[in-house]
């Protein structure tokens, strides 16, 4: 099948999604809402407390998690609605958050692939791609950090 080239008027609203998930917070959040359904803000903070943290770090804040303040998190959860890829409905006095936009699933599943992939694996090729032929060297791909 032959794909057709964007646009720029298509490229954008990639883009600017591309952006907003280009926040460490905002792949967290993501992560967290697709292993817990939807959820309020502050149940959503419950789940980001201590994320990332090190032994050492934890040992530095007293052994506690540390929680992000709702108050930022209100923000990037707004920011990702706003980009169409989370959506917000209020039950109550809360506002519950889902995911919008399936795709970001499949952007978060290839940074996940990226990260348990060994860092000498080779690359796989992509399969029915145009541009890339059995003969062809894929582009060498530098470690993530």
């Amino acid at each position: 099948m032959k794909t057709k080239p964007l646009t720029t008027a298509e490229a954008g609203p990639f883009a600017e999604r591309l952006r907003v998930l280009g926040h460490p917070l905002r792949l967290l959040i993501l992560d967290r809402l697709q292993a817990g359904g939807p959820r309020p803000v502050h149940r959503l903070a419950g789940a980001l407390a201590g994320t990332g943290e090190t032994e050492e770090e934890k040992r530095k804040n007293d052994g506690r998690d540390r929680a992000f303040p709702q108050a930022a998190l209100s923000q990037h959860l707004s920011q990702m609605r706003r980009a169409g890829l989370l959506t917000a409905r209020r039950r109550g006095q809360e506002v519950w958050y889902a995911i919008a936009d399936p795709h970001a699933l499949t952007i978060l599943n290839c940074i996940r692939a990226r990260r348990d992939r060994p860092p000498n694996a080779p690359v796989k090729q992509l399969r029915g791609h145009p541009k890339l032929s059995k003969t062809a060297a894929p582009h060498p791909v530098s470690p993530a950090p």
